[in-house]
């Protein structure tokens, strides 16, 4: 049976530099340090909560939060977000859930992807769903088993090009579009073996910078060619699942769907419709969805799939914190 869901009520609310900065740099801080953010992360997290529901005249039965991811190793066993689960519920004074990968890291998965669940549950009349944050992942809906992975890094590696021209982002792919393709670093690109392996994978931020920004610093062309090639990429690694699991209806969302020049360029290699939801899904999805992992977790049903993360067992993940 399909759920009835609605957004009652949602904000995005920036952190302060100070806080952007220790979270970006968080995994070369001390133990200490480390220690320190998570707790003043989670008090952030519940003070505005807290004001969200003052403001909407809103009473929740429990936050579900995703926290700051550290480090990914699934291989090594283990995935680090922080933003206390127990201080977000103290302070705020509402139960939480939270730590929703290590349960399934424990089982041999990879802890990721999450937002599959979600998409079956709360959006299966589409075949896939494209989700374009800082990396490009999908979930297959209409095959024998949920099927969800990391394609590519996408607003990653575009934000870090962009900030070279001093913009935070390039809006509606504007700048990617007047540049060239350059087909020395698209061949680069491709050339990672990621991009042959088959699902399920994720890809982990420390790999992007490591392995994947690095090749852009080596290059004289404009940074308008870099971003364009970025995109051109992106279009084949993404456009190549499309075709192969016959997928006739996607749903595009994360931050990239405002990417005009992208999405009209991924239409172009694909026989796919596109569907672009309204601005408050495509902005709050992800947080829709770990809110809907939270519901599952309250009432230990599933929501995490094996077939999605490799792990022995489907499971019912995250840690619930009361009062």
């Amino acid at each position: 049976e399909s759920l009835q869901w609605e957004i009652a009520g949602a904000k995005t609310v920036p952190f302060s530099g100070e806080m952007q900065v220790a979270l970006k740099n968080a995994h070369e801080g001390s133990v200490e340090e480390l220690f320190a953010l998570d707790q003043q992360l989670a008090t952030f997290v519940a003070n505005e909560v807290v004001k969200l529901c003052n403001d909407t005249c809103f009473d929740p039965d429990y936050i579900a939060s995703h926290g700051h991811t550290v480090l990914h190793q699934p291989s090594k066993g283990f995935s680090l977000q922080i933003g206390s689960g127990q201080t977000i519920a103290a302070v705020s004074k509402i139960p939480t859930i939270a730590n929703f990968r290590n349960k399934d890291i424990s089982l041999g998965g990879q802890g990721a992807p999450l937002v599959p669940v979600g998409d079956k549950g709360l959006f299966n009349e589409y075949d896939a769903c494209l989700n374009l944050g800082g990396i490009a992942n999908i979930t297959l809906l209409n095959q024998d088993q949920l099927l969800a992975w990391d394609i590519c890094p996408f607003n990653q590696p575009l934000n870090f090009l962009s900030q070279k021209l001093g913009k935070e982002f390039d809006e509606s792919g504007n700048m990617a579009k007047s540049g060239k393709v350059n087909h020395q670093l698209l061949n680069s690109l491709k050339a990672f073996e990621y991009f042959q392996e088959t699902p399920p994978k994720s890809l982990a931020n420390e790999w992007i910078k490591n392995e994947y920004l690095p090749l852009f610093s080596k290059l004289s062309s404009t940074v308008e060619d870099q971003l364009r090639t970025v995109i051109e990429h992106a279009v084949a690694e993404i456009s190549s699942v499309l075709n192969q699991y016959n997928v006739s209806k996607l749903l595009i969302s994360g931050g990239g769907a405002f990417n005009s020049f992208f999405v009209e360029s991924l239409k172009a290699s694909t026989s796919a419709q596109v569907h672009i939801p309204s601005d408050e899904i495509v902005n709050f999805k992800e947080a829709l969805l770990f809110a809907y992992l939270g519901f599952l977790k309250v009432n230990n049903l599933e929501n995490v799939y094996s077939s999605v993360t490799g792990a022995i067992k489907n499971s019912s993940s995250g840690d619930f914190y009361e009062i």
